[in-house]
Protein backbone atom coordinates (compact mmCIF):
# COMPACT_ATOMS: atom_id res chain seq x y z
CA UNK A 1 0.00 0.00 0.00
CA UNK A 2 1.00 3.64 -0.58
CA UNK A 3 0.98 6.10 2.33
CA UNK A 4 1.53 9.08 0.02
CA UNK A 5 5.00 9.70 1.43
CA UNK A 6 7.22 6.65 1.13
CA UNK A 7 5.67 5.06 -1.95
CA UNK A 8 4.38 1.50 -1.93
CA UNK A 9 5.50 -0.26 1.25
CA UNK A 10 4.81 -3.44 3.22
CA UNK A 11 1.86 -3.15 5.60
CA UNK A 12 0.21 -5.45 8.14
CA UNK A 13 -3.25 -5.50 9.70
CA UNK A 14 -5.10 -7.27 12.50
CA UNK A 15 -8.39 -6.45 10.78
CA UNK A 16 -8.96 -3.07 12.41
CA UNK A 17 -8.21 0.47 11.25
CA UNK A 18 -6.03 1.10 14.29
CA UNK A 19 -4.22 -2.19 13.76
CA UNK A 20 -3.28 -1.45 10.13
CA UNK A 21 0.30 -0.21 10.21
CA UNK A 22 3.21 0.35 7.85
CA UNK A 23 6.03 -2.16 8.37
CA UNK A 24 8.68 -0.67 6.04
CA UNK A 25 9.60 2.83 4.91
CA UNK A 26 12.17 2.36 2.20
CA UNK A 27 12.13 5.70 0.38
CA UNK A 28 13.31 4.84 -3.12
CA UNK A 29 14.10 7.30 -5.93
CA UNK A 30 10.89 8.87 -7.17
CA UNK A 31 9.13 7.68 -4.00
CA UNK A 32 8.49 4.28 -5.55
CA UNK A 33 8.90 2.57 -2.21
CA UNK A 34 9.67 -1.07 -1.58
CA UNK A 35 7.11 -2.29 -4.17
CA UNK A 36 6.58 -5.68 -2.45
CA UNK A 37 4.92 -8.45 -4.48
CA UNK A 38 4.90 -12.25 -4.96
CA UNK A 39 4.20 -12.92 -1.27
CA UNK A 40 5.04 -16.50 -0.24
CA UNK A 41 4.98 -17.94 3.29
CA UNK A 42 7.96 -20.17 4.04
CA UNK A 43 9.46 -21.37 7.33
CA UNK A 44 7.48 -18.87 9.49
CA UNK A 45 8.57 -15.88 7.39
CA UNK A 46 7.10 -13.99 4.48
CA UNK A 47 9.25 -13.97 1.33
CA UNK A 48 8.62 -11.51 -1.46
CA UNK A 49 10.10 -9.57 -4.35
CA UNK A 50 10.95 -6.01 -3.37
CA UNK A 51 12.80 -3.09 -4.88
CA UNK A 52 16.16 -2.04 -3.54
CA UNK A 53 17.75 1.38 -4.00
CA UNK A 54 18.63 1.87 -7.65
CA UNK A 55 15.48 0.07 -8.89
CA UNK A 56 16.86 -3.45 -8.43
CA UNK A 57 14.20 -6.07 -7.64
CA UNK A 58 15.59 -8.54 -5.11
CA UNK A 59 14.48 -11.42 -2.85
CA UNK A 60 13.42 -10.22 0.61
CA UNK A 61 12.07 -11.85 3.77
CA UNK A 62 10.29 -10.47 6.82
CA UNK A 63 9.20 -11.70 10.23
CA UNK A 64 6.56 -8.96 10.30
CA UNK A 65 8.75 -6.29 11.87
CA UNK A 66 10.76 -3.42 10.41
CA UNK A 67 14.01 -4.74 11.89
CA UNK A 68 13.23 -8.24 10.68
CA UNK A 69 12.76 -7.22 7.02
CA UNK A 70 15.95 -7.90 5.03
CA UNK A 71 17.35 -8.77 1.62
CA UNK A 72 18.17 -12.46 1.05
CA UNK A 73 19.42 -12.61 -2.55
CA UNK A 74 20.64 -9.86 -4.86
CA UNK A 75 21.83 -9.36 -8.42
CA UNK A 76 23.15 -6.07 -9.76
CA UNK A 77 23.33 -6.78 -13.48
CA UNK A 78 22.38 -3.66 -15.43
CA UNK A 79 19.27 -4.56 -17.39
CA UNK A 80 15.56 -3.83 -17.42
CA UNK A 81 14.00 -4.92 -15.17
CA UNK A 82 17.11 -5.22 -13.00
CA UNK A 83 17.85 -7.36 -9.97
CA UNK A 84 17.45 -11.00 -8.99
CA UNK A 85 13.71 -10.61 -9.69
CA UNK A 86 12.00 -13.66 -8.11
CA UNK A 87 8.72 -13.05 -9.91
CA UNK A 88 7.27 -16.50 -9.09
CA UNK A 89 7.75 -18.61 -5.94
CA UNK A 90 6.38 -21.84 -4.45
CA UNK A 91 7.12 -24.00 -1.42
CA UNK A 92 7.81 -27.59 -2.39
CA UNK A 93 8.99 -30.34 -0.03
CA UNK A 94 10.12 -27.93 2.71
CA UNK A 95 12.13 -25.74 0.33
CA UNK A 96 11.33 -22.46 -1.39
CA UNK A 97 11.73 -22.51 -5.17
CA UNK A 98 11.63 -19.43 -7.36
CA UNK A 99 12.47 -17.77 -10.63
CA UNK A 100 15.81 -15.94 -10.44
CA UNK A 101 18.20 -14.14 -12.73
CA UNK A 102 21.50 -15.87 -13.48
CA UNK A 103 24.16 -13.29 -14.36
CA UNK A 104 26.46 -16.00 -15.77
CA UNK A 105 24.10 -17.15 -18.51
CA UNK A 106 22.24 -13.82 -18.56
CA UNK A 107 18.97 -15.76 -18.35
CA UNK A 108 16.34 -16.67 -15.78
CA UNK A 109 16.71 -20.08 -14.15
CA UNK A 110 15.08 -22.11 -11.38
CA UNK A 111 16.52 -21.38 -7.91
CA UNK A 112 15.98 -22.85 -4.44
CA UNK A 113 16.61 -21.42 -0.97
CA UNK A 114 16.63 -22.54 2.63
CA UNK A 115 15.98 -18.95 3.69
CA UNK A 116 19.60 -17.80 3.86
CA UNK A 117 21.80 -15.97 1.38
CA UNK A 118 24.34 -18.80 1.38
CA UNK A 119 21.57 -21.36 0.96
CA UNK A 120 20.09 -19.70 -2.13
CA UNK A 121 21.43 -21.69 -5.08
CA UNK A 122 20.69 -22.20 -8.75
CA UNK A 123 18.98 -25.44 -9.77
CA UNK A 124 18.95 -25.32 -13.59
CA UNK A 125 21.39 -24.04 -16.19
CA UNK A 126 19.45 -24.18 -19.44
CA UNK A 127 21.64 -22.66 -22.20
CA UNK A 128 18.88 -20.37 -23.48
CA UNK A 129 17.34 -19.99 -20.04
CA UNK A 130 14.42 -21.84 -18.48
CA UNK A 131 12.50 -18.65 -17.56
CA UNK A 132 10.31 -20.56 -15.06
CA UNK A 133 6.94 -19.08 -14.17
CA UNK A 134 3.65 -20.06 -12.49
CA UNK A 135 5.41 -22.33 -9.94
CA UNK A 136 3.09 -24.76 -8.18
CA UNK A 137 3.72 -27.72 -5.86
CA UNK A 138 1.79 -30.84 -6.87
CA UNK A 139 2.47 -34.12 -5.07
CA UNK A 140 6.07 -35.15 -5.85
CA UNK A 141 6.69 -32.55 -8.55
CA UNK A 142 7.18 -28.83 -8.81
CA UNK A 143 5.02 -27.74 -11.75
CA UNK A 144 5.82 -24.63 -13.76
CA UNK A 145 5.98 -23.21 -17.22
CA UNK A 146 9.32 -22.67 -18.90
CA UNK A 147 11.01 -22.27 -22.26
CA UNK A 148 12.26 -25.49 -23.80
CA UNK A 149 15.24 -25.69 -26.14
CA UNK A 150 13.24 -27.28 -28.98
CA UNK A 151 10.44 -24.80 -29.61
CA UNK A 152 11.84 -21.79 -27.76
CA UNK A 153 8.33 -21.24 -26.42
CA UNK A 154 6.64 -21.48 -23.02
CA UNK A 155 5.85 -25.11 -22.20
CA UNK A 156 4.80 -27.22 -19.22
CA UNK A 157 7.69 -28.36 -16.99
CA UNK A 158 7.81 -30.70 -14.01
CA UNK A 159 10.75 -30.91 -11.61
CA UNK A 160 11.88 -33.14 -8.77
CA UNK A 161 14.05 -30.28 -7.52
CA UNK A 162 17.19 -31.22 -9.45
CA UNK A 163 18.65 -30.03 -12.74
CA UNK A 164 18.38 -33.42 -14.45
CA UNK A 165 14.91 -33.94 -13.00
CA UNK A 166 13.52 -30.73 -14.53
CA UNK A 167 11.85 -31.92 -17.73
CA UNK A 168 9.18 -31.05 -20.25
CA UNK A 169 6.75 -34.00 -19.79
CA UNK A 170 4.71 -33.35 -22.93
CA UNK A 171 5.54 -32.71 -26.59
CA UNK A 172 6.44 -29.02 -26.90
CA UNK A 173 4.21 -26.83 -29.01
CA UNK A 174 5.85 -26.63 -32.44
CA UNK A 175 3.68 -23.91 -33.92
CA UNK A 176 5.63 -21.01 -32.45
CA UNK A 177 2.66 -19.77 -30.46
CA UNK A 178 1.78 -19.36 -26.78
CA UNK A 179 0.03 -22.47 -25.42
CA UNK A 180 -0.52 -20.96 -21.94
CA UNK A 181 -1.76 -17.51 -22.92
CA UNK A 182 -3.95 -16.23 -21.41
CA UNK A 183 -3.11 -18.05 -18.20
CA UNK A 184 -5.86 -19.52 -16.01
CA UNK A 185 -4.67 -21.72 -13.10
CA UNK A 186 -3.40 -25.12 -11.97
CA UNK A 187 -6.35 -26.99 -10.40
CA UNK A 188 -5.72 -30.20 -8.40
CA UNK A 189 -8.65 -32.61 -8.62
CA UNK A 190 -8.76 -36.32 -7.73
CA UNK A 191 -4.96 -36.74 -7.70
CA UNK A 192 -4.57 -35.05 -11.07
CA UNK A 193 -3.65 -31.51 -12.02
CA UNK A 194 -5.93 -29.80 -14.53
CA UNK A 195 -5.11 -26.78 -16.64
CA UNK A 196 -5.92 -25.07 -19.93
CA UNK A 197 -3.47 -25.15 -22.80
CA UNK A 198 -3.23 -25.15 -26.60
CA UNK A 199 -0.89 -27.84 -27.90
CA UNK A 200 -2.04 -27.99 -31.52
CA UNK A 201 -2.25 -24.45 -32.86
CA UNK A 202 -2.83 -20.94 -31.57
CA UNK A 203 -6.01 -20.50 -29.50
CA UNK A 204 -6.92 -24.22 -29.71
CA UNK A 205 -7.37 -24.38 -25.93
CA UNK A 206 -8.38 -27.71 -24.47
CA UNK A 207 -8.77 -29.22 -21.01
CA UNK A 208 -5.50 -30.97 -20.08
CA UNK A 209 -4.28 -32.79 -17.02
CA UNK A 210 -0.95 -33.71 -15.53
CA UNK A 211 -0.54 -37.01 -13.68
CA UNK A 212 2.36 -37.45 -11.28
CA UNK A 213 3.58 -40.73 -12.70
CA UNK A 214 5.10 -42.39 -15.77
CA UNK A 215 2.28 -41.27 -18.07
CA UNK A 216 2.85 -37.56 -17.41
CA UNK A 217 0.49 -35.27 -19.28
CA UNK A 218 -2.78 -36.24 -20.87
CA UNK A 219 -5.12 -34.09 -22.88
CA UNK A 220 -8.86 -34.66 -22.67
CA UNK A 221 -9.34 -35.44 -26.34
CA UNK A 222 -12.77 -35.66 -27.94
CA UNK A 223 -11.59 -37.73 -30.90
CA UNK A 224 -11.31 -41.49 -30.88
CA UNK A 225 -8.04 -43.23 -31.60
CA UNK A 226 -6.95 -46.73 -30.70
CA UNK A 227 -3.25 -47.59 -30.37
CA UNK A 228 -2.05 -51.19 -29.95
CA UNK A 229 -0.10 -52.96 -28.66
CA UNK A 230 0.80 -50.46 -25.96
CA UNK A 231 3.33 -51.03 -24.39
CA UNK A 232 5.07 -52.17 -27.57
CA UNK A 233 8.43 -53.51 -28.65
CA UNK A 234 8.48 -51.48 -31.86
CA UNK A 235 5.53 -51.88 -34.23
CA UNK A 236 2.47 -49.80 -33.26
CA UNK A 237 -0.90 -50.11 -34.98
CA UNK A 238 -3.63 -47.48 -34.81
CA UNK A 239 -7.13 -46.71 -35.96
CA UNK A 240 -8.69 -43.28 -35.95
CA UNK A 241 -11.59 -41.42 -37.48
CA UNK A 242 -10.48 -40.44 -40.99
CA UNK A 243 -11.74 -37.06 -42.11
CA UNK A 244 -11.37 -35.18 -45.35
CA UNK A 245 -8.03 -33.49 -45.83
CA UNK A 246 -4.34 -34.34 -45.69
CA UNK A 247 -3.49 -36.43 -42.64
CA UNK A 248 -0.16 -37.31 -41.08
CA UNK A 249 1.26 -38.86 -37.92
CA UNK A 250 4.01 -37.47 -35.69
CA UNK A 251 5.91 -39.09 -32.81
CA UNK A 252 7.96 -36.99 -30.37
CA UNK A 253 10.21 -38.17 -27.55
CA UNK A 254 10.30 -36.80 -23.98
CA UNK A 255 12.96 -34.26 -24.93
CA UNK A 256 10.62 -32.80 -27.55
CA UNK A 257 12.53 -34.17 -30.53
CA UNK A 258 10.58 -35.22 -33.61
CA UNK A 259 11.56 -38.83 -34.32
CA UNK A 260 8.91 -39.80 -36.88
CA UNK A 261 6.56 -38.11 -39.32
CA UNK A 262 4.62 -39.99 -41.96
CA UNK A 263 1.47 -39.53 -43.99
CA UNK A 264 -1.74 -41.32 -43.01
CA UNK A 265 -3.34 -42.79 -46.09
CA UNK A 266 -6.45 -44.15 -44.40
CA UNK A 267 -7.94 -44.76 -40.97
CA UNK A 268 -5.70 -47.79 -40.31
CA UNK A 269 -1.96 -47.19 -40.03
CA UNK A 270 1.13 -48.59 -38.41
CA UNK A 271 4.42 -47.01 -37.38
CA UNK A 272 7.78 -48.58 -36.67
CA UNK A 273 9.71 -47.42 -33.60
CA UNK A 274 12.17 -50.30 -33.65
CA UNK A 275 15.65 -49.16 -32.71
CA UNK A 276 14.57 -46.30 -30.47
CA UNK A 277 15.35 -46.31 -26.77
CA UNK A 278 12.72 -47.66 -24.35
CA UNK A 279 10.59 -44.94 -22.78
CA UNK A 280 7.50 -42.82 -23.26
CA UNK A 281 6.73 -41.28 -26.66
CA UNK A 282 3.92 -39.00 -27.77
CA UNK A 283 1.85 -39.69 -30.86
CA UNK A 284 -0.26 -37.06 -32.60
CA UNK A 285 -2.57 -37.37 -35.59
CA UNK A 286 -2.97 -34.24 -37.73
CA UNK A 287 -5.48 -33.41 -40.45
CA UNK A 288 -4.96 -30.20 -42.41
CA UNK A 289 -2.52 -28.78 -39.82
CA UNK A 290 -4.86 -29.47 -36.92
CA UNK A 291 -4.09 -32.10 -34.32
CA UNK A 292 -7.17 -34.26 -33.85
CA UNK A 293 -5.90 -36.98 -31.49
CA UNK A 294 -3.15 -37.62 -28.94
CA UNK A 295 -1.88 -40.79 -27.34
CA UNK A 296 1.15 -41.94 -25.42
CA UNK A 297 3.24 -44.87 -26.55
CA UNK A 298 5.34 -46.85 -24.10
CA UNK A 299 8.25 -48.50 -25.86
CA UNK A 300 9.81 -51.48 -24.08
Amino acid sequence: ADDGVNGIQLWVTDGTTEGTIEVTSYNMPGSWGLQPSTFTLFDSKLYFMGMEKGAFFQLWSTDGTTAGTKIIKTDYTIRQPAGFRPKSMAVHKDKLYMTGYDSLSKTEQLWVTDGTTEGTVKVTAFPIGLFPDKLFSFKNRLIMTGYDTISGQEQLFASDGTATGTVCPTPPDTWGQYPFYPWEAWVPFKNELYYKAAYAYFADYQLCKYIDGPLGVQEECRDNISVYPNPTNGIVNMNFEKKDGIAWIEVIDQQGRLILRQSAQDASNSINLTGHAPGVYYLSVFIDNRAIAYRKIILI
